[in-house]
């Protein structure tokens, strides 16, 4: 398991803990009031119903930000990968410029697996083995 990994589950841990004893504590306080102050069911399935809201809403903000914060990686790994993409173009044409085949040979397989990289790792897809890793297709 990776530092950013470890790092990762345990502030979903720590969120998931602020949100039990935040449910909790409000439920605890709202059991009270209805109990000493109304003591019709009506009043506690309205109880019920603020509170499963009030989960809800902490449940839909805490996704939206992840969301949001996924979206800029994202958005940071595909302008990389652009980058990265247009520059390995300028070496590839100037791997002609010698008439060296090995050496040509070289760079292509070099750009082959550095393609490879960009298009599996980056993208998060399944990593393939074999002689197709590195290839160009």
């Amino acid at each position: 398991m990776t530092d950013s990994t470890a790092r990762i589950r345990r502030s979903a841990r720590r969120v998931a803990v602020l949100v039990v004893v935040t449910v909790a504590v409000l439920a605890y306080l709202s059991d009270v009031y209805v109990v000493t102050s109304h003591p019709h069911r009506l009043f506690a399935a309205v109880d019920a119903i603020v509170l499963g809201a009030l989960s809800g809403t902490i449940a839909w903000v805490y996704q939206r930000r992840q969301n949001r914060y996924l979206a800029q990686r994202l958005e940071v790994i595909a302008d990389m990968n652009h980058h990265v993409r247009n520059d390995l173009q300028v070496i590839h044409y100037s791997a002609y410029m010698t008439k060296d085949k090995e050496h040509i040979q070289r760079i292509e397989q070099s750009l082959g697996r550095i393609d490879w990289a960009l298009r599996e790792v980056l993208t998060g897809k399944q990593l393939r083995s074999g002689p197709e890793r590195g290839t160009k297709e």
